[in-house]
């Protein structure tokens, strides 16, 4: 059997980490993630884990290494006979290799949710950072890396808008998982 996997975009809080949950818990899916990547990283030379400095460190990498390189270091350790979900995907490159790689087993799912929604979960999700006002949210969304995430949305096999409830998410991944 041929595994299946499912990448994850979308802007800060808009629930891609509650959507790797339900494929890992419900479904099985092993979870890669970029951000998980980028925080051995900092944490291995000590710095402190801040937004910037991982998206500075995610920089640096796909400097040092490439995007296919990127993709490689995740890949690694990852068991390629199952299922599995990479939460965290910001790049077209980054999605055009593990097309490559994969083909039709890849698909992209894009989760979206208005900026009011995400900044209620961020001030709850981002604990290393001072995110109390929409201001202070935005200047993370301006950062090039996050503005560059709304051009993977046209490349996705499924875009989910997270408005609604749990369960609403649940039953949109359900139906697209067939």
């Amino acid at each position: 059997m041929i595994p299946r996997i499912i990448g994850l975009a979308g802007p800060i809080g808009a629930g891609k980490g509650y959507v790797a949950d339900i494929l890992t818990s419900q479904y099985g899916f092993q979870s890669l993630g970029f951000g998980n990547l980028v925080k051995q990283a900092l944490e291995k030379e000590g710095e402190q884990i801040t937004r910037k400095n991982l998206q500075e460190k995610g920089k640096q990498i796909i400097e040092q290494v490439g995007y296919k390189g990127i993709v490689d270091l995740l890949l690694e350790n990852a068991d390629t006979a199952t299922n599995y979900v990479i939460d965290g995907i910001r790049h077209i490159e980054v999605v055009n290799y593990l097309r490559q790689l994969y083909g039709e087993s890849f698909q992209l799912v894009f989760v979206n949710a208005p900026r009011e929604v995400r900044f209620k979960r961020a001030k709850t999700r981002m604990q290393y950072e001072n995110v109390s006002t929409i201001g202070q949210f935005r200047k993370h969304e301006d950062d090039p890396l996050e503005k560059n995430i709304m051009l993977l949305k046209s490349n996705a096999s499924l875009v989910i808008s997270n408005t609604g409830s749990k369960k609403d998410l649940e039953e949109a991944i359900k139906k697209f998982l067939g």
